[in-house]
């Protein structure tokens, strides 16, 4: 049994669906194991609920990485996400939720089976 559709809806935009998203990367591999790489992510605003009452803003987050094979089958790496420290809203739904702050990592890389990527 299908449930009646509901006519305050109508018009409304989809919930958590921006009009503008979008991501943009640049990287670069040199021919001696380095890697470096760098993207942005943009997101326009967008509505938390059906009903479009509670408006989630716009944002966007720059992010990096770098790397180094040290064989073939193992490299060093080191990211960075949210780099701006960008405090962007994902939900309001019954209480604020925010997305990742600005999070770095770093690490050894083993590929099994064929050659590292940094």
């Amino acid at each position: 049994m299908l449930a009646a559709p509901d006519p305050t809806l109508a018009g409304r935009r989809v919930p958590q669906v921006p009009r503008r998203q979008g991501g943009a990367q640049i990287r670069y591999d040199d021919p001696h194991g380095f890697t470096f790489g760098v993207q942005a992510r943009v997101s326009s605003w967008q509505w938390e609920d059906d009903l479009n009452s509670l408006r989630l803003d716009g944002y966007w987050t720059l992010d990096a990485s770098a790397g180094h094979a040290l064989t073939e089958g193992v490299s060093l790496f080191v990211a960075g996400e949210n780099l701006r420290d960008v405090e962007y809203d994902v939900g309001r739904t019954p209480v604020r939720t925010i997305g990742p702050p600005r999070t770095l990592r770093g690490g050894l890389r083993v590929r099994l089976g064929g050659r590292a990527r940094p």
